[in-house]
């Protein structure tokens, strides 16, 4: 193998017997509908969460009619193209190179090797343009400060007691009677620190309005900055 990619890839490894066949069946496609996966590969890559993937795929696979698995392969393995056009490690490698390596791999025949070369010239246009700033706008989003990884809660009921214990009391004695019950919510926040991983609290239905109307306003805000930026643009 020629490339750096292809020289540590082993695309004809019996492991890698799955990417083949996803690889396969993405040359399978349509044309439209194989350039239309290519103009959604950056968002599909640059989706943070699984779900954000799976909420994408299905839109896609409803929107073309299409195979729900094979849009969500056909996806991973463009992603997995693009990222290593990116990786330093492989600086140097190019489409011609890749080509001559999987047509000496024997998994495609003239026809769609010619074909997948096409596409594969578009990955690498989007590899070192579009995905490569979007890339960049993500880690200048970072900043120096914790990053906010996710958010997941839980809600449960909590009784109220007629009369609390206290220590002294004697405990044979002590009949606690629950005579209401009031919501608690609890937050897990995780973000990305050395020091810390995640923040658990708990909040009352008030303090979650008020998160909300208080996100909705940095919201707000941030689309009236992202204005600013267009103009002076």
């Amino acid at each position: 193998m020629k490339s750096k990619f292809f020289s540590r890839f082993n695309i004809n490894d019996e492991r890698n017997k799955e990417f083949v066949t996803d690889l396969r069946d993405f040359i399978g496609l349509e044309k439209k509908e194989a350039d239309f996966l290519l103009s959604q590969v950056v968002p599909f890559s640059l989706c943070r969460y699984m779900y954000e993937r799976d909420v994408l795929v299905e839109k896609i696979a409803k929107q073309r009619s299409l195979d729900l698995s094979r849009v969500k392969n056909s996806l991973a393995v463009l992603r997995f193209f693009l990222e290593r056009i990116v990786d330093a490690d492989f600086a140097g490698d190019s489409v011609d190179l890749w080509i001559s390596d999987l047509k000496e791999s024997e998994i495609m025949n003239s026809n769609e090797i010619g074909y997948f070369q096409n596409i594969l010239k578009n990955v690498w246009s989007i590899a070192l343009n579009d995905y490569k700033m979007e890339r960049k706008k993500e880690n200048a989003l970072i900043g120096v400060l914790p990053n906010f990884q996710g958010v997941s809660h839980s809600v449960e009921l909590r009784g109220v007691l007629e009369n609390d214990y206290h220590p002294g009391m004697d405990i044979k004695s002590y009949s606690p009677q629950i005579i209401d019950v009031v919501p608690i919510i609890s937050i897990r926040i995780a973000i990305q620190s050395e020091s810390q991983k995640e923040m658990i609290f708990q909040a009352s239905k008030r303090d979650i309005q008020d998160l909300i109307n208080d996100l909705n306003i940095a919201l707000m805000e941030s689309d009236k900055l992202a204005k600013i930026t267009d103009v002076k643009r």
